[in-house]
């Protein structure tokens, strides 16, 4: 009997991968390439340094992608394209701890990406001035600067609400507002559109004792024709006028160039039944909720019609009871202008009104509102209960 014998051949690929020491104040260039799709850089850190880093794509289709590794390895931080035109900018990054950190520059998808081409890279320490309330600091920004950067420190001893609002001066690339709270998340950010010049965040829930970051980021809009000019931006931070009312309360008022936005506090735990009318037919007016994290939970838009019946929002989650924010602001449904308009509204926030069920028991019921799209029930279920539902 003959035998056959088979040699497999295992062709095993490894990918290349390359390595640097860098120290602050420095750039440096290389290549991703399909063969070496990311290069490692190291560099010693200390606690409390702020740092940015900053790839930027030289004469290539290249996407970049950053990110910072910690002394132990782990992930600390990671950006696509926050420098603009497919370029990433990790910043400003507040370092834990002492050691050498490691800086993985690499591409968009890593492994599983098709771009390449040559980069620069640029790791630097900076400087973060601070704002307080109710003042305006000026930013400038050179021609190469992507960012720059504000800290406000929150002394109250209670939640706030606050609006940042940023104004260019002088320029003319546009401005992406952020701001990112005490732990470093981004909660809230505001992109302008290509022909405004202000970029404002309000409301701004603030929580007590923590420290905020503010961010004024460059708007490139993809243009990479253009060559990038100075821009000069005025940031303001102010506090903002909260009405306290006791849920289940109606409210009723007008918005005008006065009082263009309310904003109204109360204290929740359960779920939630919003509703809301006007008889302005052009214009009518933008109801918001938030939590007590500053987290928009819902936004509708409140118009008058020949219904003439009210918006009807039930239920609304309460993830977290404490103070939740209504938001009240006027809008034109068919200009960006509301200069002129007087708006009134109604406004109710209660008690979910949804219905529980009962096993066995049939429900009969209607919609009589064409504003009210769909009808919600609860029901007390168990772990493991199979049940079924007939409409």
């Amino acid at each position: 009997m003959r035998k056959l014998m088979i040699l497999f051949i295992l062709l095993i690929t490894t990918t290349l991968s390359a390595q640097e020491s860098l120290s602050y104040g420095e750039t440096v260039n290389g290549v991703i390439t399909n063969q070496m799709p990311e290069v490692f850089y190291t560099f010693q850190g200390s606690r409390g340094d702020t740092i940015a880093i900053e790839m930027q794509a030289v004469e290539s289709e290249l996407d970049s992608f950053l990110r910072l590794l910690l002394p132990d390895g782990t992930e600390y931080a990671s950006d696509d394209d926050g420098a603009g035109n497919l370029n990433a900018l990790l910043a400003p990054i507040f370092l834990p701890e002492d050691g050498i950190y490691t800086i993985v520059a690499t591409r968009c998808c890593g492994d599983f990406g098709n771009s390449e081409g040559a980069y620069q890279l640029t790791l630097k320490q900076i400087d973060v001035p601070v704002i307080t309330l109710d003042d305006t600091v000026t930013l400038e920004l050179a021609a190469e600067e992507t960012a720059a950067y504000l800290l406000f420190n929150n002394t109250n001893v209670e939640q706030m609400a606050a609006s940042v609002m940023s104004t260019r001066t002088s320029g003319v690339d546009q401005v992406q507002l952020e701001v990112r709270g005490p732990v470093g998340e981004m909660f809230y950010g505001y992109s302008p559109m290509p022909d405004a010049s202000q970029s404002v965040i309000s409301p701004l829930i603030l929580q007590p004792n923590g420290a905020y970051l503010i961010t004024v980021r460059r708007v490139w809009y993809f243009d990479t024709e253009t060559e990038a000019q100075p821009l000069t931006v005025d940031v303001t931070i102010h506090g903002l006028n909260v009405t306290p009312f006791t849920f289940g309360q109606t409210l009723n008022g007008q918005l005008d160039d006065a009082n263009d936005n309310l904003i109204y506090s109360f204290e929740a735990q359960d779920l939630l039944r919003i509703e809301a009318i006007t008889n302005n037919q052009e214009t009518g007016f933008e109801v918001r909720l938030y939590d007590p994290f500053g987290t928009l939970v819902d936004s509708r838009m409140v118009t008058g019609g020949i219904s003439n019946n009210p918006l009807v929002v039930d239920p609304l989650p309460v993830q977290q009871a404490g103070t939740y924010y209504l938001v009240i602001q006027r809008v034109n449904l068919n200009s960006s202008d509301v200069t002129g308009q007087v708006v009134d509204y109604t406004v109710y926030v209660g008690a979910s009104e949804t219905l529980f069920l009962t096993s066995g028991v049939p429900v009969t019921d209607m919609i009589d509102n064409v504003n009210v799209l769909d009808r919600t029930y609860r029901f007390n279920g168990e772990a493991g209960q199979r049940i079924r539902i007939t409409l």
